[in-house]
């Protein structure tokens, strides 16, 4: 998506936003290099059920206008979903992002396939500066590319100790 990115000298910017659960519609456009993006935004934040809830997707058109066609290494669509709650002195979360195809190229002949992932954390606050914090990322090992070529970790396993002073 687009994030918080601010048009840089050149970019025309066109936005919408509403706050709360947030939808930002947004263009740029450049004159001078033929890249328009349009897109929108939604994000939205919230307590459900005892639960932390981020969730946001995006919607994307990014072409180049001397061609046409898509600019590389940009997904049309994607989406993540976050739940995190506390039990106590333990924390327990799940993260799931998904992201559409994209081309790898400006000639749009190289395809990357769209993927999904997912990674669950958990943390334990043994003592008041002291958290011992867990996490596995990508859970279900899947194979994918951001561009041609060069593979994205698969599953990966993380082990943290934190030591934060609550002076």
């Amino acid at each position: 998506g687009l994030g918080n990115q601010e048009p840089s000298a050149g970019f025309v910017a066109r936005r919408l936003e509403v706050r709360r659960g947030r939808i930002r519609l947004v263009e740029l456009d450049s004159p001078h290099s033929g890249v328009r993006l349009r897109g929108a935004e939604l994000r939205i934040d919230s307590i459900w059920s005892g639960w932390d809830l981020g969730a946001s997707a995006s919607w994307l058109d990014p072409q180049d206008r001397t061609t046409g066609r898509d600019l590389p290494r940009r997904a049309r669509e994607t989406a993540r979903l976050e739940l995190d709650r506390g039990f106590g002195k333990f924390r327990l979360g799940i993260t799931g992002s998904a992201e559409g195809d994209r081309y790898d190229d400006l000639a749009n002949t190289r395809r990357l396939n769209g993927f999904a992932t997912l990674d669950i954390r958990g943390e334990y606050a043994f003592h008041a500066d002291w958290t011992l914090q867990g996490r596995v990322a990508n859970v279900f090992d899947a194979h994918y590319e951001t561009a041609a070529f060069y593979n994205q970790p698969g599953r990966e396993f993380f082990l943290t100790l934190r030591f934060r002073p609550m002076r």
